[in-house]
């Protein structure tokens, strides 16, 4: 088994970074990403579908509902994880955003191992953002930073998921169910209709295998839960990737002054 490269390690870190609503620096799981799969039966016939069964679904329809309804709801949690693995190593990326727009106040945690390991919060209150940066478990040397030296981005609050991790795979409705007390259409992927959407697949289909994804969506759009694992093989070498998005807080998200914030203030 190969270890991974600077191309490697760039491609990864661009997918993983789709649909991040984090702006900047610091790169990775927070534990809470993906889920037990619901509590529903699968056929719940009280619950309105996000579309007629039998309907194929449109990536750009998808990411365009996901983002007026969140805009709508004006408060939401998003959770993204990336992990690539090649039996002698592995890279993450690991992200959470807590974003209450309404009071225009939002939190961000990254975690990521992509350059050494590094772990990046943000937080964002009206026109001023604060940042803390802790490499390892170094806390007692971790760096801080504001908006004020302008080299600080607020948390990107605008919600986003990108098209084509919906069109780079063929879908089957597969009927209506309850999760964490949400009704929810679920979808399970039935081939892989682009390779290109996938990280590090490059454009030839052969090197991909086992490609696996489950989604999610409430009647509204929101994409609830999405995951997708898959193996890339690179001459001897094989990456197993397994990319997890989770929407929760829909509407009901509140964000705290993080106990940081005197120390980046000073």
């Amino acid at each position: 088994m190969g270890t991974f490269d600077a191309s490697t390690r760039k491609r990864l870190l661009t997918v993983a970074l789709v649909g991040l609503l984090v702006a900047s620096a610091g790169c990775a799981q927070i534990p809470g990403i993906g889920g037990d799969g619901g509590d529903g039966d699968g056929g719940s016939s009280d619950i309105e579908p996000y579309a007629e069964s039998g309907d194929e679904l449109d990536g750009e329809t998808v990411s365009s509902d996901h983002a007026a309804a969140l805009q709508e709801a004006g408060s939401f949690t998003y959770e993204v994880s990336l992990e690539a693995a090649d039996g002698e190593s592995s890279l993450s990326i690991n992200a959470r955003v807590e974003a209450d727009v309404e009071n225009d106040e939002a939190y961000s945690v990254q975690e990521s191992n992509l350059f050494g390991n590094q772990t990046a919060y943000k937080y964002t209150s009206g026109d001023s953002t604060y940042e803390k940066t802790v490499r390892g478990s170094d806390e007692e040397n971790a760096q801080y930073a504001t908006s004020e030296d302008g080299q600080v981005q607020p948390v990107n609050t605008t919600p986003s998921f990108e098209a084509s991790l919906v069109d780079g795979l063929e879908w089957s409705q597969e009927g209506t169910e309850e999760q964490n007390g949400v009704g929810v259409t679920r979808y399970e992927s039935t081939g892989v209709a682009n390779v290109t959407a996938l990280a590090g697949a490059g454009t030839d289909a052969e090197n991909v295998s086992d490609a696996s994804a489950t989604m999610y969506l409430d009647a509204d759009g929101v994409v609830r839960q999405y995951d997708l694992t898959y193996t890339v093989q690179e001459g001897d070498s094989e990456t197993a990737v397994t990319y997890e998005v989770e929407t929760t807080g829909v509407g009901s998200t509140s964000v705290e002054e993080p106990d940081w914030l005197d120390e980046a203030r000073n």
